[in-house]
């Protein structure tokens, strides 16, 4: 069993809250976390409410817009970064301690090397590859990607949805247009990092291989395919809003804080040593998603979730669980990098 399927059984069994809040440990679950299926997905979350506005750390500016909360302190000197509607401030606050341990993880501090970049580049790509499918499942449950074309769902879902499509998906940089992921794949090979693995992986998706199957045989990093797997099962089983949590609170949310650290600690766009790689596209590429993350697209995702889910209770309780899962299954890729830097720094001095 993998990581994912660990804190699978562990929220279903109630040992593991799934908000890992004081509130909910040692107390069963309010539901199994059902995986596989649609019903009463990510539910497990306890049978507390959540929290109520201004609560859990959560600064509520005078004079704030009605229906609009500003995110600031959600989690301890890692505030959000931009303004969020109230049930996701609340749901901010509910994650907020897997939040918090995925933004504080040491793994950021051993980036200092150019060979430790690029170990954390081999792995990242994989989830850089992930988000994509998030995205088009969100694609194609809100807009009509089929033929005969007709109108379909909330006019204001599509062109949030079609919006972050045309940025993710042929963005326009200094080399013209291109996919966010295309433009990882160059930044690896400027800064030598290695892409045989993902290489790989995408021919076998192009053969037909499913994509567990794919991301095992093609030499990724076991905890990039772990990942990948978890990602999966989202995309294959969860309810729209779940995904749409997943990719709002898992993804563009996160990044702008995630890459910041990467920048802050790591450097990677520092001058190399002659012949070490070149990492100013990468850093292009981290900068980029800070802008358009932390300004556009996070808090047009998060207007998406909070279009899906309205008043339903329920469907916040599984985005909950969804979103908390999510957010450990980052963390336990982080644990991952950080051992990779480690043993690669042990086998450079040995």
């Amino acid at each position: 069993m993998d990581a994912y399927g660990d804190i699978q059984s562990g929220i279903q069994s109630g040992t593991v809250p799934a908000t890992g809040s004081a509130a909910t440990a040692g107390r069963p679950a309010a539901a199994g976390a059902d995986f596989s299926s649609g019903t009463r997905w990510g539910s497990a979350v306890g049978t507390d409410p959540l929290p109520e506005r201004g609560s859990g750390g959560v600064l509520v500016p005078a004079g704030a817009p009605a229906g609009v909360v500003a995110v600031a302190a959600v989690v301890d000197a890692e505030p959000a970064v931009f303004a969020a509607p109230p049930r996701v401030t609340r749901l901010l606050g509910e994650t907020s301690p897997a939040r918090r341990r995925v933004l504080r993880h040491p793994m950021y501090r051993q980036l200092a090397e150019p060979a430790d970049v690029r170990v954390f580049m081999e792995h990242h790509v994989f989830a850089v590859w992930d988000f994509m499918s998030l995205l088009t499942v969100l694609q194609r449950q809100l807009t009509c990607v089929e033929i005969p074309w007709t109108p379909r769902g909330n006019p204001e879902a599509r062109r949030l949805v079609n919006e972050i499509v045309l940025t993710e998906e042929s963005d326009l940089t200094g080399n013209g247009p291109r996919s966010h992921f295309e433009l990882y794949l160059e930044a690896m090979a400027a800064a030598g990092a290695d892409t045989t693995a993902v290489r790989c992986f995408l021919d076998l998706l192009a053969d037909g291989i499913a994509v567990p199957d794919a991301v095992e045989l093609c030499g990724a990093p076991p905890a990039a395919a772990a990942f990948v797997r978890h990602t999966w099962r989202i995309v294959e089983h969860a309810p729209v809003h779940c995904v749409a949590a997943a990719f709002a609170l898992g993804r563009e949310e996160l990044v702008p804080r995630m890459f910041e650290h990467v920048l802050d600690e790591g450097d990677p766009g520092a001058e190399p040593a002659p012949g070490d790689g070149d990492f100013g596209l990468f850093r292009e590429y981290l900068q980029r998603h800070i802008e358009v993350d932390g300004d556009e697209h996070g808090p047009m995702a998060l207007r998406l979730l909070e279009d899906l889910c309205g008043t339903d209770a329920r469907r916040w309780r599984e985005c909950a669980g969804t979103v908390t899962v999510a957010l450990r299954a980052r963390s336990t890729l982080w644990d991952a990098v950080a051992t990779a830097m480690t043993a690669r720094s042990g086998a450079a001095a040995g």
